[in-house]
Order: structure tokens, then C-alpha cells, then sequence
């Protein structure tokens, strides 16, 4: 079995991650790694402002909706959104 990169193993470490850009289109990779995460039994939290559910559960407007604090954040928008989900 390979062995992960120190970087992807610390990420991964963290139990509670959100998932920025989660679309309604379940084809969209963002729902392809969301719906991975849950698989490997994190807490994962969709993250869409044009969404209210999507993957059968609740979609957040952004990282401060959140039900509660993350330890990770995958970032999978367009360039024009992430400086923003960053800032948040």
C-alpha cells in the first residue's frame, strides 16, 4: 500500500471538513470528493450560497454558517470565489 504525502495526511487527520463549491449537479467533482469524504466517515459540510441542500443534506451559504468549526477546508470554485472562501 503507498504511502500518503505527509501534507494529504495531515489534511485528512481532521474529522470535520468542508466542502466550498458543492454543486446541485451531483457530476460536478466537488460532489465526487464531498461524497468520497463521507464514505471514509468525515463530518462533511456542503458549502454553496446558491444552494440550501444538495447530496440529501443541508448546503451552507459559506464557512460561517457552518453548524460548527472545521478543521480542513477543500476548495473547489471558481478563482473568482476562492480568494473569498479563503478570506472567510
Amino acid at each position: 500500500m503507498s504511502k500518503l504525502p505527509s501534507s494529504v495526511a495531515d489534511f485528512l487527520s481532521h474529522h470535520a471538513i468542508a466542502v466550498a463549491g458543492v454543486s446541485r449537479d451531483s457530476s460536478q467533482p466537488a460532489n465526487a470528493v464531498f461524497k468520497r469524504l463521507k464514505e471514509c466517515g468525515h463530518l462533511v459540510f456542503a458549502v454553496n450560497p446558491k444552494a440550501e441542500q444538495v447530496e440529501n443534506g443541508p448546503c451552507y451559504p459559506n464557512l460561517r454558517s457552518l453548524p460548527q468549526p472545521v478543521g480542513a477546508v477543500v476548495i473547489a470554485t471558481h478563482p473568482n470565489v476562492s480568494a473569498q472562501v479563503v478570506r472567510d
